[in-house]
């Protein structure tokens, strides 16, 4: 199976390829869909959520899967806790 990965994402395989002395291993992403290929094992990737940066640092267990998976770009909902009826007031 091919796994399709974005033009974002070849530039910056390239980039480790080219110059493989220098330790710049801090890389920002704007696409969500793409997938995390291996050579990108010990690095730090910035994903964009829609008004801010969050920062992933990418182990072997994170490759092959989409970007967009550690990313949660909708606020939790949290449900109000109601107040219980006591029962020991209503007897039969």
């Amino acid at each position: 199976m091919k796994k399709k990965f974005s033009k974002s994402i070849l530039k910056k395989i390239l980039f480790l390829k080219l110059n493989t002395s220098s330790n710049y291993k801090n890389f920002i992403f704007f696409n969500k869909s793409s997938t995390i290929p291996q050579c990108f094992i010990k690095s730090i990737l910035r994903i964009y959520k829609g008004n801010l940066f969050k920062s992933l640092t990418i182990d072997k267990f994170n490759t092959h899967l989409k970007l967009g998976l550690f990313v949660f770009t909708r606020k939790p909902h949290t449900f109000i806790n109601k107040k219980k009826k006591n029962s020991n007031l209503i007897k039969r």
